[in-house]
Formats: C-alpha cells, sequence, structure tokens
C-alpha cells in the first residue's frame, strides 16, 4: 500500500506554498508580539486574513463549489493544515461558524438559509459563535434547558448559555434549544439567532486572567426569533 503523497497532492502543496508565501505580511506569533495589537486589533488580524484565505479559495476545501467550496479531498485538507500551521498563519475568525453552522446548513437549511448565511459567513463580514453549553449541563445535550416555545411565526427564547466562544465579537449565534419539554433527547432545535438585532437578547464578556474576553454568556428573556431561522425540522 503507497501511504506517500500523490503528484498532484504535491502540485497542490506547492501551488498552496507560494501563495502562502506571497499573501501572509505577518505570521501570528508576531502579531500577538505586536505591542500595538490590543484583542480588538488581533480580531481584525484573524478577520481580514479569513478574507484572503476565502478570496484565494482555501476556505470551505471540500464544500461543493456552488457554496464557497472546491470539492476538494481529505487529503488535501490535511495539506492545507499542514502547511497553515508551518506559516505560522492567524486562526481562522469564523471557525466555529464554518467548521459547525454552514455544514448544517449545506445538509438541511433552506436553500434561502444558504444563501443568506453562507457568502458573508466566508467573507467574515458575518462572526458566529455556538450556543450549547449551559450553566450546571456543560455540553450535556439531554440536560437543555434554553427553551424555545412557539408563538405563532416565533420561536420566544428563554435561558442561558455559558462559556460562549467568540460570543463577545460574534452577529448570530446557532443554538440548540428544548423545543418539547416531554421529550429531553429528540425535542432539540437547530435555531440561527441575531445577537445584535433581536431585543431580549444579551451577550456579557468574560474576562480571562489575561485581561481578554474570548468567551461570554448569552441570556434570552422572551427573545422572539422568526421560525424561518430554524434550521430543519422542529425537533429534529
Amino acid at each position: 500500500m503507497d501511504l506517500g503523497f500523490s503528484t498532484e497532492h504535491e502540485k497542490f502543496r506547492k501551488e498552496l506554498r507560494a501563495w502562502l508565501s506571497d499573501t501572509l505580511e505577518q505570521s501570528w506569533s508576531e502579531s500577538l508580539r505586536d505591542r500595538d495589537n490590543d484583542e480588538h486589533a488581533l480580531i481584525e488580524v484573524r478577520r481580514q486574513w479569513q478574507r484572503r484565505m476565502y478570496q484565494g479559495g482555501y476556505l470551505g476545501m471540500r464544500w461543493p463549489a456552488e457554496w464557497g467550496g472546491r470539492g476538494a479531498t481529505e487529503v488535501e485538507e490535511a495539506i492545507l493544515g499542514q502547511e497553515i500551521a508551518l506559516a505560522d498563519a492567524p486562526p481562522i475568525l469564523n471557525a466555529l461558524g464554518l467548521g459547525l453552522c454552514a455544514p448544517a446548513l449545506i445538509h438541511h437549511g433552506s436553500e434561502e438559509q444558504r444563501r443568506r448565511f453562507i457568502p458573508p459567513m466566508l467573507n467574515a463580514d458575518e462572526i458566529w459563535c455556538q450556543g450549547f453549553s449551559e450553566p450546571g449541563a456543560g455540553s450535556d445535550l439531554a440536560s437543555l434547558r434554553l427553551k424555545a416555545e412557539i408563538d405563532g411565526d416565533f420561536f420566544v427564547l428563554n435561558g442561558q448559555k455559558c462559556l460562549t466562544t467568540y460570543g463577545p465579537w460574534s452577529d448570530w449565534i446557532f443554538v440548540l434549544a428544548c423545543s418539547d419539554a416531554e421529550d429531553r433527547y429528540g425535542g432539540i432545535s437547530f435555531i440561527l439567532v441575531d445577537l445584535r438585532n433581536t431585543e431580549g437578547v444579551e451577550v456579557r464578556p468574560l474576562k480571562q486572567i489575561t485581561r481578554e474576553s474570548e468567551f461570554g454568556e448569552v441570556f434570552f428573556d422572551n427573545a422572539r426569533v422568526p421560525r424561518s431561522q430554524l434550521v430543519g425540522e422542529t425537533g429534529q
């Protein structure tokens, strides 16, 4: 069995390495050591690098081309990870959105949802965070307490999410909420929530020992979210 890289794989690596050399102006380590860069500036460094990655065709590698991908293989994606690490490039700012939310939209979302959310997610125009963990439950989804009650064309959300990575910097959050109190395991819905423009939603930054706020808490107090922002089926 030949476990070596093929000629095409090595060609991809060479092209990628050349692109990184031409495009990456400052390594992530250098950005972190730059005393002029506070946490706000570092967020922008990551945002701009993500945009360059997207423009270069190196985001969503295995996604369909119609959604910004290139239909690449796992091997090419692994090569990308290797070369990004060797180049010490900045981390992708929208890692949670691209890694978790966008694939869910591609497979289970509506056409309208895909067209609305995926392009600005790729270009870092809208940053996403994940709303799974809750106080006293961690990531035990069977213990979710965030409620999503249906009221006409809206879900009414009440509850809290905690340790929300990138919460203080995000525009949107994808939450798992209990939409059927009688079904702990099957009554969970995947809902997209606008953090900045939804009344009844509050994001509180959590200050770390580094004095930065990578994490936050998100509170929902009778927050009304359009049912059109449900991904897939209610309770599925």
